[in-house]
């Protein structure tokens, strides 16, 4: 039922905000060290939060990471040779699957297509809507929720506006029509 996180941090996040007001309660403590000792503890405490909590939600909106995790779910085998960018954020995905995949625009697609007939390509929607508009047929064996995590936005972290500002992430083949 609960995560060993969950649990760590249900017990951590209260110790140490309980720690920081029995230190501001302190008296003894000179006010000088006090304001030092308060600021340090309330930093690492913020730390704690971010990273035990903020930061893995917001890795679930990383589409890169996700994609991995889905594709090995769902037993989805595709050699890493055979997977294409055309995505240029698609960071995550290189770092989780542990290769370097080459990055193509639509204009190389264009120029080395009968190359890549048989490739598989990773894709947003802009670059869809662009291969769309070329002509080609898209085949989508895998999607993700995408958020470019580098640039959180307050309209991201609001819940009710949040879905407008993700994007989507596609494992796609392509053909021609």
């Amino acid at each position: 039922f609960f995560k060993p996180v969950n649990v760590f941090l249900l017990i951590m996040g209260p110790l140490m905000l309980a720690a920081i007001i029995a230190m501001w309660a302190n008296k003894s403590v000179q006010k000088g060290m006090k304001v030092i000792y308060l600021s340090a503890a309330a930093l690492l405490l913020f730390n704690f939060m971010l990273n035990y909590n903020f930061f893995p939600q917001l890795m679930k909106y990383q589409g890169g990471n996700e994609m991995v995790k889905a594709m090995n779910e769902r037993n989805i085998s595709i050699a890493n040779e055979d997977i294409f960018l055309v995505e240029p954020n698609a960071h995550s995905f290189d770092f989780y699957s542990g290769y370097n995949h080459p990055l193509l625009n639509p204009d190389e697609i264009d120029k080395k297509y009968p190359l890549l007939s048989k490739k598989y390509f990773l894709i947003n929607r802009s670059d869809r809507n662009v291969l769309l508009d070329r002509g080609y047929k898209i085949d989508t064996v895998i999607s993700q929720p995408d958020y470019n995590v580098a640039k959180v936005s307050l309209k991201f972290l609001n819940p009710s506006s949040r879905e407008k500002r993700l994007d989507t992430l596609m494992l796609v083949r392509i053909y021609r029509e």
